[in-house]
């Protein structure tokens, strides 16, 4: 475990806390956008379908073994913000399979995963998503003392929406860190 973390700039891993926090804050302040469900859901779906765009574009233009599995993900990612049904234990599904498929290409993957600052970015969503997921499943509920779950009871979902959107960024930035520079030759996209 910790040779794949070797090199990882750990300070990406503060986004998604300093979120929270400041989510937090905002819904003590009654920031109105945090309240309703609405703009984190357009939020959202416009940046987990950048990232499917970003990545088909990749697909078809670059030479990089990474790039399908980051396309698979992130249509995952999508097709679970369109709520279609299914798609919420479906992203779990996807996820398993595509950590099965990353592990078969281990070997292969190595290189792509190193370049640049993608493997800061991808733990840094993952570890977003992580704690979004604590938050949708009322992890907190059991860490705060009883004077306190009201205020948990009202920050549960703007955290848990709002903490996806910080998730769907670090997603984005991610998609775009991964880029290896090998293009496919003219003759492959004939």
């Amino acid at each position: 475990m910790a040779r794949i973390l070797n090199g990882t700039d750990w300070r990406l891993m503060l986004i998604p806390l300093l979120a929270m926090v400041v989510i937090a804050m905002g819904v003590e302040w009654r920031w109105e956008i945090l309240m309703t469900k609405r703009p984190a859901e357009v939020t959202a779906l416009v940046l987990t379908g950048a990232a499917v765009a970003v990545c088909g574009f990749r697909v078809l233009v670059e030479d990089n073994p990474l790039v399908p599995l980051l396309f698979a993900f992130c249509l995952a990612f999508f097709l679970r913000e369109i709520h279609f049904a299914g798609t919420s234990k479906g992203v779990y599904i996807a996820a398993a399979l595509i950590a099965y498929w990353a592990w078969r290409w281990r070997d292969r993957l190595g290189g792509p995963v190193s370049t640049g600052r993608f493997k800061a970015w991808l733990f840094a969503a993952g570890w977003a998503y992580f704690l979004a997921l604590l938050v949708q499943r009322r992890f907190f509920k059991h860490v705060f003392p009883d004077e306190l779950l009201a205020w948990e009871q009202a920050l549960v979902v703007p955290m848990e929406e709002w903490l996806e959107v910080v998730a769907h960024t670090l997603l984005l930035i991610m998609v775009f860190s991964g880029f290896s520079g090998r293009l496919k030759s003219t003759r492959a996209q004939r």
